[in-house]
């Protein structure tokens, strides 16, 4: 797929299988449960952060493969839309296996995927653009590519994201399809479908000791205008 997921850019990687799903229509998420950072809680399918600046977070990417199957996928993130410049030094990750183990056995199932090329390039925000990863790629491959489109029901950790909170502007990282002509997923019938795609809600708290500096700086002023005025 590169030209939606280009095939010539294939080479080994593949995905982790983390857990089965029955869910209808394929999902694109941040991780929950034991992959959340500890400064996130789930909220439905999306997360909402709350971390001191300066503190870095560690996402895991994970597909939940629809009733439709897949034969392949890609998708980017998204975050400071609203120029906010709020995340820096992000970087990104593709998973780091060739197969998944759909089946344990015995014997083993197993079917192949592999990724693009290079990891998610990553353009970080600047308060005048966006920031973007581009892209997290795979597509269906030997072995047992009969077995590929059989997925239903299974999800993957894809790969990571790690961010750096910047600010207390706050902002949303969304994962979607944000790149033309590159970003699709595509049903195990070889059909273009809309996966639902999930969002993290990013917001910093100032560090403590600049939370007191600030509070005593107030104060200094409070008391140097009372005296001014006696």
């Amino acid at each position: 797929m590169r030209a939606l997921i280009s095939t010539a850019a294939v080479t080994g990687l593949a995905f982790a299988l983390v857990a089965t799903t029955a869910n209808a229509t394929p999902t694109i998420q941040f991780g929950q449960g034991a992959k959340l950072p500890g400064e996130c809680t789930a909220s439905g399918g999306n997360l909402d952060c709350t971390a001191t600046a300066g503190t870095v977070l560690n996402f895991s990417v994970i597909v939940l493969i629809g009733a439709d199957g897949t034969a392949g996928a890609s998708w980017s993130a998204q975050w400071d839309a609203g120029l906010q410049n709020a995340l820096g030094s992000v970087s990104a990750a593709q998973g780091a296996q060739t197969y998944i183990t759909v089946d344990a056995g015995p014997p083993a199932v197993t079917v192949g995927y592999s990724p693009g090329t290079s990891a998610p390039g990553v353009s970080n925000s600047t308060g005048a653009t966006a920031g973007l990863a581009n892209s997290w790629d795979f597509i269906a491959n030997t072995p047992a590519s009969a077995t590929n489109i059989q997925t239903a029901g299974f999800s993957w950790r894809a790969g990571t994201l790690s961010v750096t909170v910047d600010n207390t502007s706050g902002t949303r990282i969304t994962l979607g399809n944000f790149v033309t002509g590159v970003n699709g997923f595509i049903a195990a019938s070889g059909t273009v479908i809309a996966p639902n795609f999930g969002y993290a809600d990013i917001n910093a708290v100032p560090e403590p000791g600049i939370t007191l500096l600030m509070g005593l700086g107030l104060l200094g002023l409070t008391l140097a205008g009372r005296s001014s005025r006696k």
